[in-house]
């Protein structure tokens, strides 16, 4: 919550969900980022309870290599409650993106390493399709490759030929390396060469980090609002048609 989330993640959501810069010059694409930010609004203590999933890696494997849980590494605590996974369900409470969820998900010690913006479009009116021999139609699917391997997919449906109205579902890949080349230079190499150029783009200033009300801090105190949460409201749903509710809730975080 204090590295990722805020240091990483939130940098993926502004850049996604913020309307067109009018230019490329570094104040401008942070102010539109700076935006989204603020309206991402604060949670409250029963929404921390079902909107967030808060973890720790566990005993495991990786072939026949044995891996230790967190808190038996060297140099954390047995006692330690710093999450190693997290999983979190926002909104941007603004025109373009009411109602709209946000769902991120992060961790260490995952079974593969990839960053990955999915987002997931309405599904199509099924009004058309009552009378065939569809039973559902899933949603149109872009996801944004970020890393390891650069890239764009697009999952939708098409019309399998025939006589027969039936859908199929249909992906187009495009992979940067396949078009130009593998990466000239290490990502560290590219950072610190904008990093020292004149308008810095990719980099946030300190006013970027100052949007107004309970989001102003999260990076701080949203660990200690999830412990208070689950301290004060856990036990007293626990058992509770909205304990059941607010478990469902996070399980469908995960899935």
């Amino acid at each position: 919550m204090r590295d990722m989330v805020p240091n990483h993640i939130f940098q993926l959501i502004s850049l996604m969900a913020m309307e067109p810069p009018v230019s490329f010059d570094a104040d401008v694409v942070r102010d539109e980022q700076a935006k989204i930010l603020k309206a991402i609004p604060p949670m409250t203590p029963e929404e921390v309870l079902s909107r967030t999933v808060r973890g720790q890696y566990g005993e495991g494997s990786a072939g026949e290599t044995k891996l230790l849980p967190y808190r038996s590494e060297l140099d954390v605590s047995p006692t330690s409650k710093t999450e190693t996974y997290v999983a979190l369900k926002l909104f941007v409470d603004n025109w373009r993106w009411a109602d709209v969820p946000f769902y991120i998900r992060t961790g260490k010690h995952m079974p593969k390493r990839v960053t990955e913006i999915s987002i997931q479009f309405k599904r199509a009116p099924f009004l058309l399709f009552r009378q065939t021999s569809v039973e559902k139609l899933t949603p149109n699917r872009l996801v944004l490759m970020l890393q390891p391997d650069e890239g764009i997919s697009l999952s939708f449906g098409a019309k399998i030929p025939g006589p027969l109205v039936r859908m199929g579902n249909v992906k187009m890949d495009f992979h940067y390396k396949d078009y130009f080349g593998p990466r000239p230079a290490p990502a560290t190499n590219v950072c610190c060469t904008i990093a020292c150029s004149a308008t810095r783009p990719c980099f946030s200033d300190l006013t970027w980090w100052r949007p107004p009300g309970a989001w102003s801090r999260p990076f701080r105190t949203f660990g200690k609002r999830c412990l208070r949460a689950n301290s004060k409201l856990r036990g007293r749903h626990l058992g509770t048609r909205r304990g059941r509710r607010d478990a469902g809730a996070r399980q469908a975080l995960l899935e």
